[in-house]
């Protein structure tokens, strides 16, 4: 995922999908960039989009396809006003974080990615129990290699020891991540060093 991409292994169609199954397919389908059903679920939520409701999370999707298909500035467009109010039923606002600061970081805008890789990185409530959402152990993963690049040697350092704490038992391809932002980090120490 340090490439912005998940492995999703299968999308159905939404030809039969309900709005909020066709949001989830959709994105789903949009994530593992097969816009051709993130399309059609597109499609299939303007349909029926006959409440307000329905209508953002069409407006959701389209986001995510932009994502898919490298529109970053649509991205924004569309996703960053999600990024601070609750405006979809089934999608974690931290996930939709992370996805407009992907956005901006290929926007080469850092200090807009930092800010909301930091919303994303921030604990959220599950039913009245503190945790994290999915992109949680990622969003401090950029913050590490960001506040590197720019010399921040302490805000890297802070998000290093999250990162290593909470991203303990990680997918044989997701590895490499651990070492990447260990690598960052030192490099930046060394830098401030001399």
């Amino acid at each position: 995922m340090s490439d912005g991409t998940i492995s999703v292994s299968e999308t159905p169609g939404c030809d039969e999908a309900k709005d909020s199954n066709s949001l989830l397919r959709g994105i789903k389908a949009a994530i593992s960039a097969d816009t051709v059903v993130a399309w059609e679920c597109w499609r299939d939520l303007n349909r029926n989009a006959d409440s307000e409701d329905v209508h953002t999370e069409a407006r959701l999707l389209r986001g995510w396809i932009a994502a898919s298909e490298g529109e970053w500035e649509k991205v924004v467009q569309l996703l960053e006003p999600a990024t601070t109010q609750g405006l979809a039923r089934f999608i974690d606002r931290h996930f939709i974080q992370w996805v407009v600061a992907r956005a901006f970081e290929n926007l080469e805008d850092t200090d807009s990615a930092v800010r909301l890789y930091e919303l994303a990185a921030s604990t959220v409530e599950y039913d009245g129990e503190e945790g994290s959402g999915l992109p949680y152990s990622f969003a401090h993963h950029r913050l590490v290699l960001l506040y590197s690049k720019m010399g921040r040697v302490e805000d890297a350092r802070r998000h290093w020891e999250i990162f290593e704490k909470t991203f303990t038992n990680p997918d044989p391809e997701l590895v490499p991540m651990l070492e990447e932002a260990r690598q960052a980090l030192a490099e930046a120490e060394a830098k401030a060093a001399s």
